[in-house]
């Protein structure tokens, strides 16, 4: 993404200097249709291929299935969601899933609220537990069944859209419920929702309404159906919808997402939209579900790259491990804190560290973080009218150059520091492939204007040689080093490194 954005301010920049040299705008025109196509489409095509193929290949179900939505696992050859009854029923069991990226299954538990109504806690849980387990029955005295009874002889009769159901949560015998005295936890502008009475209760604030926003398969007669329905449940009492939005609970609620009765206005979001992702019901037969579906490989490819995303930015920082395998971004530069690639570090193992040529990388972060100063100050003797670091236009050569590699380390290191993820020295390295251009450039255009052709080449031969030097001091990190810990004494060259340490 940061090369993405390099290219495109250049790009940017581009364009600008045609239009003030007073470029014809039909010229102007066809080199940005040019560029659209060339560093927009065509990556964008190539990406999009890619998951192609990864979809073609990766098709079978796997651990990692429950990231991706119901209808995405159900199309996995060997997922056990592909056959199931269609039509939902009255007293068919059900896990039912947010369609809110990263919310999870609806889920409770014996736990209680600590404060509020304290009553047992409703929430969302990202793995299969029987706690999601739900049994869907109608209203108590609107008929067989409502109040919990055995309903094995009465005729089945389907979910359909408008219907008032109300929700038992089968381990605990509780029924899904809401109420106007007591706020959700976290999100407090919503009411709370609990798991409250029995099947038997007459209480109208365990029912709620299905409102079926839409149907993803070709049978859509207003019945809820597996998986393809996407609908939202409306508490009668309160008018509220129950949402969740991927907010976590305190410790007290496991971590897991809060689920609150929503007061929003308008259409519903996807934190207040439901899918029937299990369904069991012994009276009912098992169908092949996959021809009802109608795929999408876009929003598959969407949808995957926002779980990507959210598990990316869910690998928070272990601090028990701080400094040994993780480490902020500000010591990358420095080269601070290496990381040994193995857990084992005595002499019967291969010992692996990622550290790279320190000659080269302390160099690089010197020109990185000199060069905005030597410009800046280039700039202000100008204006003084005295005489600079370069002569001339020397300036806008060498500055030509040299902002495309600084931007480039600059776009894809700074953003580290916004990051709330756990980060690592590796994350350094395409900023450090920018820093060694960076550096050969400096070093060239120093050479070149500062002395003649021999000397020129004699530094070069100077910095390639000391490079190269510093690189088979390492090598057998790099390389693999077999034998006693001993012989790598002289190579921890900073009492942060753990490279002699026999221990973390």
């Amino acid at each position: 993404m940061t090369t993405v954005a390099l290219v495109g301010l250049y790009t940017i920049e581009e364009l600008f200097r045609m239009y003030e040299q007073r470029t014809p705008v039909m010229a102007v025109a066809r080199h940005f249709a040019a560029r659209v196509l060339c560093l927009i489409v065509v990556p964008l095509a190539i990406y999009a291929a890619c998951f192609k193929v990864h979809f073609a290949i990766l098709n079978r179900s796997g651990p990692g299935d429950a990231k991706m939505p119901p209808m995405f696992q159900a199309r996995l050859h060997g997922s056990t969601l592909g056959h199931q009854p269609f039509t939902v029923a009255y007293s068919s069991q059900l896990t039912l899933r947010s369609v809110h990226s990263g919310s999870g299954l609806l889920h409770s538990h014996t736990h209680k609220y600590p404060e509020g109504s304290q009553q047992q806690q409703i929430t969302c849980y990202g793995h299969s537990d029987s706690n999601n387990d739900w049994v869907i029955m109608k209203p108590v005295g609107s008929g067989s069944g409502s109040d919990g009874s055995d309903s094995a002889a009465e005729p089945l009769e389907p979910v359909r859209n408008g219907d008032v159901v109300r929700l038992m949560h089968n381990n605990t015998q509780t029924m899904l419920h809401s109420h106007r005295k007591h706020r959700a936890h976290v999100a407090t502008a919503d009411f709370e929702v609990t798991a409250y009475g029995k099947p038997e209760w007459k209480d109208a604030n365990n029912d709620w309404r299905v409102e079926i926003v839409s149907e993803q398969s070709k049978s859509n007669n207003g019945e809820l159906h597996t998986i393809t329905t996407q609908f939202s449940l409306r508490h009668i009492a309160t008018d509220c919808r129950l949402a969740a939005a991927a907010v976590q609970l305190p410790d007290w609620g496991f971590k897991q997402t809060e689920v609150s009765c929503s007061r929003k206005a308008g259409p519903p979001s996807d934190a207040e939209l439901w899918v029937v992702e299990r369904h069991v019901n012994d009276r009912l037969p098992k169908e092949d579900l996959r021809p009802l579906m109608k795929g999408s490989f876009f929003r598959d490819m969407v949808k995957l790259n926002i779980e990507m995303a959210r598990s990316n930015n869910g690998l928070v920082p272990d601090k028990d491990k701080y400094n040994h395998l993780e480490s902020d971004p500000w010591s990358w530069p420095f080269l601070v804190y290496p990381m040994r690639m193995l857990g084992s570090w005595t002499e019967k193992d291969i010992k692996y560290y990622e550290i790279g040529n320190p000659l080269l990388w302390w160099a690089s972060t010197a020109c990185c973080l000199l060069l905005p100063v030597l410009v800046l100050f280039h700039f202000a003797c100008r204006q003084r009218r005295q005489p600079g670091v370069w002569d001339g236009s020397q300036i806008w050569h060498f500055w030509n150059g040299a902002k495309l590699l600084w931007g480039g380390w600059a776009l894809h290191y700074l953003p580290f520091f916004l990051m709330g993820r756990v980060t690592y020295l590796h994350h350094y390295l395409p900023s450090l492939y920018f820093a060694l251009l960076l550096l050969a450039f400096v070093v060239d255009d120093w050479a070149r204007r500062r002395t003649g052709r021999a000397l020129q080449d004699a530094v070069v031969v100077a910095w390639a040689a000391a490079a190269l030097a510093v690189f088979y001091w390492f090598a057998p990190l790099t390389f693999g080093h077999v034998g006693p810990i001993e012989a790598l004494k002289h190579r921890q060259w900073l009492p942060t490194w753990n490279i002699y340490k026999s221990v973390i």
